[in-house]
Parts: C-alpha cells; sequence; structure tokens
C-alpha cells in the first residue's frame, strides 16, 4: 500500500481504466485477463451479496461479482466486467460500467492516497486527460474476492 509521502517501487506501468457508476478507477493491466460482455447470468442460491451468480466464458465457469457491492459504492446497472486473474486461472468476473482505456502509470501525475480521507480500497488518484482515476490496490481488491470464497 502507498500513504502518503512514500512511493512503490512496484509501481505498475500501465492500468486498465473504467467505471463504476459514477466514478472513473484504474487497477494494475497485470490483474486483468480481458473484458467482456455479460450475455446471461446464471444464478446461485446461497452465495454473499456481492456475488450476482455465474458466468460461462469460453466453457469456464466464473462468479460474477458486483463491483459496487464489493467496494460499498452507490448500486448501478452495468453490462461489462473485467476478468479478475493475475498471476493465475481467472478468479472472477467483476462487473463495472464500462472500459475507458489503458493508460502508462506516471509517478509525476500519482497523488497518494489519505488514509483519513480516502476510502481502505483506493491507492490514490491519477490525473488523466478525462479527468481524475481512482487507482484500486490489487492487494485490497484480491484480499476482498478472496473473503468471499470464505464465507
Amino acid at each position: 500500500m502507498i500513504l502518503e509521502g512514500q512511493t512503490d517501487p512496484h509501481a505498475p506501468d500501465s492500468l486498465v481504466c473504467f467505471t463504476i457508476g459514477a466514478f472513473s478507477y484504474a487497477l494494475d493491466v497485470t490483474l486483468v485477463r480481458e473484458v467482456t460482455k455479460i450475455a446471461s447470468i446464471y444464478p446461485v442460491p446461497s452465495v454473499p451479496a456481492p456475488i450476482l451468480g455465474v458466468i460461462s466464458l469460453r466453457g469456464a465457469t466464473l462468479a460474477l461479482v458486483d463491483a459496487t457491492q464489493l467496494l460499498a459504492l452507490p448500486a448501478s446497472t452495468s453490462s461489462t466486467a473485467l476478468v479478475i486473474a493475475g498471476n493465475q486461472p481467472p478468479i472472477c468476473a467483476l462487473l463495472i460500467g464500462r472500459v475507458i482505456g489503458v493508460v502508462r502509470f506516471d509517478k509525476a501525475l500519482f497523488t497518494a492516497a489519505r488514509r483519513d480521507l480516502d476510502p481502505p480500497e483506493v491507492l490514490g488518484s491519477l490525473e488523466d486527460a478525462r479527468g481524475p482515476l481512482r487507482v484500486l490496490d490489487p492487494s485490497y481488491l484480491l484480499h476482498k474476492l478472496d473473503e468471499l470464497r470464505f464465507r
């Protein structure tokens, strides 16, 4: 985690930028396997609230996790998902608003999060031509997703 006044030697080279509700977010591109449109969601009984059900992606079954519920944001409607993978097989599909694009990470444009003001999932913000991007903490996101598997 990067705190105010610190730098991260493992800063990402590129970030996938996307919307969740009214906000723009960015996530290390190495965590995203692909972007997909959601055609059908298959309900699964007795799963935790952020899980909307499962989707089929080229024969693989993935949990579809609502990003607004996972990150405690206001609800929104969408049909796009980021397939979250990291250095392993896909973990899940994260329901987002839409993909904005991919940007290079520029430390000069990055402002570290302030723990007294910013939510725990945000590492900081990055100024982009389209406005500020909230850079998500991959460790926090993976931890929240891992918690869902053991509820």
